[in-house]
């Protein structure tokens, strides 16, 4: 089309050419330019809106975690799952700052070299990768390592073998906090009624043995309930340890969706919404952090939106 006008004026000579075009030439700079400003005003405005609109739209006011257990201090996190060769200046320099960081998988597989696991063998390690190494470039990138590991000595019948293995782990956990972790999270203890002494007293000698690292234990939601004579063993284990952290890593992404609406047409909440709502109290009171499984991490944004402000998303 614009090659046919421009036969169509081809008489003209080219200075009149070039006075008819100039402005019309500007004209539509100058809407462009105005239609960018107009557009990026707007942008900014209703970016302010969904943001004021998520803050006072969260569903729960958790407060932000710090506090001081014994001569340790407890911060709240956002860890993101740091997966095993991962850069974390990368990581930092995009904003995420809390490394979630497997120490131990549930299958005793373990990522990092420590020098207990390769004197005693009994865990498989990958020599590659050093965890003092990884802490040391997190924190030189003003980053921070959240460490978690599974423990298996409980599941050995035979109570000799379980006691050496137990010392073996408390031995990794003073080995990690030797090595650099801002915080050391336990998981897989399977806490019921004849074996809550025994976790108990194993998590104070962990934490004894983790120092001046805030050391935590992973409970499930069935745990929270469980008491024996009103005497809750959660709260047990809190007093064993520096936080506890409320597993949630069986929920899946469509649990962060609403189940559609009631009769009148009100939003159902999610099934997130709705374990949160049941945990609240505890969460609060404990205080606890929420815990996300890895491989559904795209439920970290739900998590945050419902007002969560200390979460870790951890593998198997």
């Amino acid at each position: 089309m614009a090659g046919h006008r421009i036969r169509k004026y081809s008489r003209r000579t080219r200075s009149q050419y070039k006075k008819s075009v100039a402005p019309i030439v500007l004209s539509v700079i100058a809407f462009l330019l105005l239609s960018v400003i107009i557009s990026v005003v707007i942008g900014i405005s209703l970016q302010r809106r969904v943001e004021e609109t998520g803050e006072s739209d969260k569903r729960f006011d958790f407060p932000k975690v710090e506090y001081n257990s014994g001569d340790k201090v407890v911060s709240g996190v956002e860890a993101y799952n740091f997966p095993k060769g991962a850069d974390a200046a990368s990581y930092i320099m995009q904003d995420i700052p809390d490394l979630s960081v497997c120490i131990r998988h549930r299958d005793g597989e373990m990522d990092y070299y420590f020098d207990v696991a390769g004197q005693y063998g009994f865990d498989d390690m990958d020599s590659t990768y050093s965890f003092s190494t990884l802490c040391n470039a997190a924190h030189g990138a003003g980053g921070r390592v959240c460490a978690y590991l599974y423990i298996g000595a409980f599941e050995i019948e035979d109570e000799y073998q379980r006691e050496i293995r137990k010392a073996y782990e408390i031995a990794l956990i003073r080995e990690a906090a030797e090595s650099g972790a801002d915080d050391i999270l336990l998981l897989g203890l399977d806490v019921k009624g004849d074996n809550i002494a025994e976790i108990e007293a194993f998590v104070a000698k962990a934490a004894i043995a983790a120092d001046k690292t805030p050391l935590g234990v992973a409970v499930s939601v069935d745990t929270v309930a469980q008491n024996d004579k009103e005497i809750y063993y959660a709260a047990r284990l809190r007093s064993a340890c520096d936080y506890l952290a409320l597993d949630l890593t069986h929920l899946t992404l469509t649990d962060g969706s609403s189940k559609g609406e009631d009769e009148n047409g009100n939003k159902l909440p999610s099934l997130l919404e709705e374990t949160l709502a049941a945990h609240e109290y505890y969460i609060k009171s404990y205080p606890m952090r929420v815990l996300l499984a890895s491989d559904q991490s795209k439920l970290y944004i739900p998590t945050l939106a419902l007002g969560v402000t200390d979460m870790q998303i951890v593998g198997e």
